[in-house]
């Protein structure tokens, strides 16, 4: 078992069994903050920075605000550990939501990727690269639509086959284009909690008019 550590806040290591890959995060996920990402024998897990952990807040806070004002009904599932066996892949995201099956995972306490449908939207924020290609992680598990933010711009891919395609505006939010996202997230880096929901309002306005 090879361990590498990649810049300060990743550790990368090889030739791990999924047995193994299953005791380290039975073991440490309630001991600690860290993402954890399987893919086939090699595991990454990787420390969140205050960076990442404040953006994705206000990421996650966009969507939610936005579902709610356009009257859709979403199921939180946060960081949950998704993990496929049959697949050998294992991820967290840093949020996510089921949309289309929210009423089917409504009052579950945990997910099982053999019963359960993945979710209908991840929220991934890549300050910091993964060693990992985690989006063909989540193409694999068959995630229908990722919101990807880099610090610059937000993008939006949709599921297309056994890939992803860049999209110019949401599936599970219709009309909500990336563009108009990206100036969101750069107001809620800046404004007041207040001001930037209200920001978040007067954008839903024009989808409504």
């Amino acid at each position: 078992m090879d361990a590498v550590l990649e810049k300060t806040q990743a550790v990368v290591l090889h030739n791990i069994s999924w047995n193994s890959y299953k005791q380290i995060t039975d073991a440490l996920q309630n001991e600690t903050s860290a993402h954890f990402t399987f893919d086939r024998g090699i595991l990454e897990i990787m420390v969140l920075s205050l960076k990442h952990e404040n953006l994705k807040k206000i990421l996650a806070m966009l969507f939610e605000r936005l579902s709610e004002i356009l009257e859709i009904e979403i199921f939180a599932a946060g960081s949950t550990t998704f993990q496929r066996e049959d697949l050998e892949r294992g991820f967290e995201p840093d949020e996510c939501y089921y949309i289309q099956n929210a009423a089917l995972m409504r009052g579950k306490e945990s997910v099982d990727l053999g019963f359960d449908p993945p979710p209908d939207l991840t929220i991934e924020v890549d300050v910091k690269h993964s060693s990992l290609n985690r989006m063909s992680i989540f193409a694999a598990i068959g995630i229908p639509e990722i919101w990807r933010y880099d610090d610059k711009k937000l993008t939006i891919y949709l599921l297309e086959d056994n890939g992803y395609r860049e999209s110019a505006e949401s599936s599970a939010l219709p009309k909500v284009k990336s563009s108009e996202l990206t100036k969101l997230i750069e107001t809620g880096k800046k404004a007041k909690h207040k001001e930037f929901l209200l920001k978040i309002e007067d954008y839903t306005k024009n989808l409504k008019g």
